[in-house]
């Protein structure tokens, strides 16, 4: 394995991928205006939030950040968690001499304090690999690339316990974050995350649709989601696949596809056949459905999977492919 989670909040939420931990973050359009990416980011002035993870020795992490001002930025911003218990902690530290530190625990220990200066009213990539361990740890971070703080073999947490959350947040200060994603193998590198969302017929159109008018495509395409409208099904098998919007280069080309992650959210509602639900996709004319997932009654809930290749050729998806892809659900029992 290596993509885990990747989160661009280009379903115009953070409620897809992640959880809210206090307060009232907020997703913002416009990412250009921020040197941010994709259609949306998130504003982390008044909240925090937090990812839930496959329990791992080791994880990469990588996500792009803005500082609008220095308010609280010499708190916690990142925290490596074993559930409620803090493993280590990073701070970017601009409201005194704007280094980045890496901390043990809570933040009260600093394992080491890296040499790049930042600035508010800038964006920066930035990447952080932490293995915790009470003697054989790890702590590295990169600055747009550039290798900042580099510690290996050391004591990098209190607790011997493998990190299955992080959490994200300085509540109280402008601190804005985008393309979040977490590898369980390699540094993630230069990556920025685009949302395509339905445009057009696809192959298969067996869903139901509510309002009664329109094509199955225009209940499925807003973003963020409308339940004003929606696709329904109580057939097991049923299968609805749209056609997508391409991929956009007006900004920066795109050198590869590290993965594809398709999102769909459902619910059941009264009896229903089908229990579960598969994301699909269409790639050279063959349909592939997902893994099975449970839907829970009443309450709507986001179902995904992550693709690092294309199921038709057993490798990297090519950008033609993926502008020529239709992806969808599959109602499952």
């Amino acid at each position: 394995m290596a993509r885990q989670v990747i989160h661009g909040f280009e379903s115009g939420t953070y409620l897809d991928k992640a959880y809210l931990y206090s307060g009232t973050p907020i997703i913002t359009s416009g990412t250009s205006a921020y040197g941010l990416s994709g259609s949306y980011f998130l504003n982390m002035s008044n909240g925090r939030i937090f990812y839930v993870l496959t329990a791992k020795d080791y994880y990469y992490l990588s996500f792009r950040v803005y500082f609008g001002n220095t308010n609280n930025t010499n708190y916690t911003a990142v925290r490596f968690q074993n559930s409620g218990t803090v493993l280590g902690a990073i701070k970017f530290d601009l409201s005194n001499d704007g280094y980045c530190r890496a901390y043990r625990d809570d933040g009260s220990t600093v394992i080491a304090t890296g040499t790049k200066k930042m600035n508010i009213n800038t964006a920066y990539r930035v990447e952080i690999y932490y293995k915790p361990s009470l003697a054989s740890g790890d702590v590295h971070t990169r600055i747009d690339g550039v290798a900042d703080i580099t510690v290996a073999g050391q004591q990098t947490s209190g607790t011997a316990a493998q990190v299955n959350q992080v959490h994200f947040g300085i509540q109280g200060g402008a601190m804005y974050i985008d393309d979040v994603v977490f590898d369980d193998a390699s540094w993630v590198g230069n990556t920025r995350i685009q949302g395509l969302v339905p445009n057009g017929v696809g192959n298969s159109t067996q869903f139901s649709k509510y309002p009664a008018t329109g094509d199955n495509y225009d209940h499925v395409d807003e973003m963020p989601y409308n339940d004003a409208d929606y696709n329904y099904s109580n057939t097991v098998d049923h299968l609805d696949l749209f056609a997508m919007s391409a991929l956009d280069e007006s900004l920066k080309t795109i050198s590869t596809i590290k993965c594809l992650d398709i999102i769909v959210r459902a619910k059941i509602d009264g009896v229903s056949t089908p229990t579960e639900i598969a994301v699909a996709q269409r790639v050279a004319s063959t349909n592939y459905a997902g893994t099975d997932q449970v839907v829970a009654q009443d309450n709507w809930g986001f179902f995904h999977q992550i693709y690092e290749v294309n199921p038709n050729t057993s490798v990297a998806y090519l950008k033609a492919e993926i502008n020529g892809i239709e992806l969808g659900y599959k109602a499952r029992s």
